[in-house]
C-alpha cells in the first residue's frame, strides 16, 4: 500500500487544517488586568498593580504613547493583534517604549501590540522599540509589529535568552542617521560570555524565527559576547545596500565581539536597485550558516571578516575560529562564503582551519518550534501559526500539499543533521495541489512549508 502524508493550509482568518490530532497546552495564570486605554500612563496603571503571572490586556486602538515604561519580568502584556492595537509615539522621547527587567527570573510575554516610532522622513530620533535587561530568562515577543525606528526594535542586552517570533519590522533604519537600524540587537555579557564553552544547538541564545524584514539596516546584529539564533525568517529589501544577517567581531568599542550565531533556512530577497553589498556578514565568533536562500539584489552572499582592529597576529581576539557554511544557495546556485580582505589580512581566516564548507559534525539544531512558543496567548490576530507533529510513513510515499494558489511558497525537507533533502519554490500558478516524493532513506526528516507570512512544520519518520 503507498501511503500519502497531507499538509493542508487553508488560508483563511484562524483556520488551520491538519489531519492529525494537535495536543494544546495549558498553564494557570493569575488574574487578568484590563488597562483603560494603550496611552502609557493607562499601561502603567494597569502594570503597578499586577503581580507574578498576571496578564495585562491593552485594547484595541490607535494610542499616543509618551514617555517610557519598565517593568519586571513574570507578567503578560498582551494586545488585541499588532494590526488592532497601536502604541504611536507621541512625544521626543528615545528611550523604549518598554523595558523589560528580568532581574526576578521570571518569564515575560509581549503580544499582540504594534509599535510606531516617530514617521517623519526627515527624523534624526535615536529611539528604541522594547528592551530586555538583567538577565531576563524565558521571554517571548510574538504576534508584534515594529517600525520607523532609528537604533533597534527589540534591544537584548546580557545573559537574557527567549524567543522572537511571528513578529514584523518594518523600516527600521533612518537615512538622516545614516547607522543603526537593527531591527533585533543582542549584546552579551562579554567576557563572561566568551569563559562559557561554544554551546551550540541549545536554548541558551536569543531566538528569532518566522519574522519577516522589510527595509532594516539588519534584521540582526549582535555583539558583546552575544549568542543568537536567526532561523526561517524572511528579509526583504534590506535598507542602505546594508547586510540582513549580521554579527560584529572586536569593533565599535565593545571590549568583546560576538560569540555565536547559528543562521539557517532564511530567506533574503533585495530588489536588483537596492544592490545590497552582501546578504549575510560575518566578522568574529563561530556558529553555523546552511540552507539560507539569497534570491537576489546581493553583491556578495556571505562575507567573513576580521575585525580586530590592527591585529594580524593569528589568532586576533574574538576572530572566527569554528565557522561551518553549508547548502546555502543565491540565485539557485550553490554558494559559500568569501573572506574580505579590507578588513583584515586573508591569512587571518582560512579554510579548513577557521572555517569549513561542510555541515558541522555533530550538530543537531534545537527545536523547532522553540518550546516558548506553546506559552498560551490569547491575540486574536497572529495569522503565522506553526504545529509539530510526528507521522510515520512508509519509503517511496508522497508528501501530498495543499496550497492557496494564489501566493508562492516554499518547501523544505531537512534531516536531523540540518541537510536540506527537498527545497523547492514554486511560484503562483493554477495547481493548488502539489505533490513530492518523501527521502528514500529511512530516518527522521522534518518538513517545513511557508507560504504568505503562514509556517508550519511536520516531523515525518521514515519507515521500510
Amino acid at each position: 500500500m503507498k501511503y500519502k502524508v497531507h499538509i493542508q493550509i487553508l488560508l483563511f482568518k484562524f483556520t488551520y487544517c491538519f489531519l492529525v490530532v494537535l495536543l494544546f497546552h495549558s498553564k494557570i495564570l493569575g488574574k487578568t488586568i484590563e488597562a483603560r486605554s494603550g496611552r502609557s500612563e493607562d499601561i502603567k496603571s494597569a502594570i503597578d498593580i499586577s503581580q507574578s503571572t498576571d496578564t495585562i490586556r491593552i485594547p484595541e486602538g490607535i494610542f499616543p504613547f509618551d514617555g517610557s515604561i519598565i517593568c519586571s519580568a513574570g507578567i503578560q502584556v498582551i494586545g488585541a493583534g499588532y494590526k488592532k492595537t497601536v502604541l504611536k509615539r507621541n512625544d521626543s522621547t528615545t528611550s523604549p517604549f518598554i523595558t523589560i527587567n528580568g532581574m526576578n527570573d521570571q518569564p515575560f510575554l509581549i503580544s499582540g501590540i504594534s509599535f510606531i516610532g516617530d514617521t517623519s522622513p526627515t527624523s534624526k530620533r535615536e529611539d528604541w522599540g522594547i528592551r530586555f535587561i538583567g538577565n531576563c530568562k524565558k521571554f517571548r515577543v510574538t504576534d508584534c509589529s515594529f517600525s520607523h525606528i532609528g537604533i533597534a526594535a527589540i534591544d537584548v542586552r546580557g545573559t537574557s535568552n527567549g524567543v522572537v517570533d511571528q513578529c514584523f519590522f518594518n523600516k527600521i533604519y533612518r537615512d538622516s542617521i545614516g547607522n543603526y537600524g537593527y531591527a533585533v540587537l543582542v549584546c552579551g555579557t562579554g567576557d563572561t560570555s566568551w569563559n562559557f564553552p561554544l554551546l551550540l544547538g541549545t536554548g541558551d541564545a536569543v531566538f528569532v524565527e518566522d519574522c519577516h524584514f522589510t527595509l532594516c539596516r539588519h534584521a540582526i546584529s549582535s555583539n558583546q559576547g552575544s549568542r543568537y539564533v536567526f532561523r526561517f525568517n524572511k528579509c526583504i529589501d534590506n535598507a542602505a545596500k546594508n547586510p540582513a544577517i549580521d554579527a560584529h567581531g572586536l569593533e565599535y568599542g565593545s571590549t568583546r565581539g560576538s560569540r555565536s550565531y547559528e543562521i539557517y533556512n532564511n530567506l533574503i530577497d533585495n530588489k536588483e536597485s537596492s544592490h545590497a553589498w552582501c546578504g549575510i556578514c560575518i566578522r568574529g565568533g563561530d556558529g553555523v550558516i546552511f540552507n539560507n536562500t539569497l534570491v537576489k539584489g546581493t553583491e556578495i552572499p556571505i562575507i567573513l571578516a576580521n575585525a580586530s582592529g590592527k591585529d594580524t597576529i593569528y589568532p586576533a581576539k574574538d576572530q572566527i575560529r569554528d565557522l561551518y557554511i553549508w547548502n546555502n544557495t543565491y540565485m539557485g546556485n550553490s554558494t559559500t562564503a568569501k573572506v574580505l580582505p579590507e578588513y583584515g589580512h586573508y591569512n587571518m581566516i582560512l579554510q579548513n582551519r577557521d572555517y569549513f564548507n561542510f555541515a558541522k559534525p555533530n550538530y543537531l539544531p534545537y527545536h523547532y518550534p522553540h518550546p516558548l512558543r506553546n506559552t498560551s496567548t490569547t491575540s486574536q490576530e497572529s495569522t503565522n501559526h506553526k504545529h509539530e507533529q510526528s507521522l510515520k510513513i512508509l519509503k517511496n510515499s508522497n508528501l501530498l500539499v495543499y496550497v492557496n494558489k494564489n501566493y508562492r511558497f516554499s518547501l523544505y525537507i531537512y534531516d536531523i543533521m540540518g541537510r536540506v533533502h527537498l527545497k523547492k519554490n514554486i511560484f503562483p500558478n493554477n495547481t493548488s495541489t502539489h505533490s513530492f516524493a518523501v527521502p528514500k532513506t529511512t530516518g527522521v526528516y522534518i518538513v517545513v512549508l511557508q507560504q504568505n507570512n503562514v509556517t508550519l512544520s511536520n516531523k515525518i519518520i521514515i519507515t521500510n
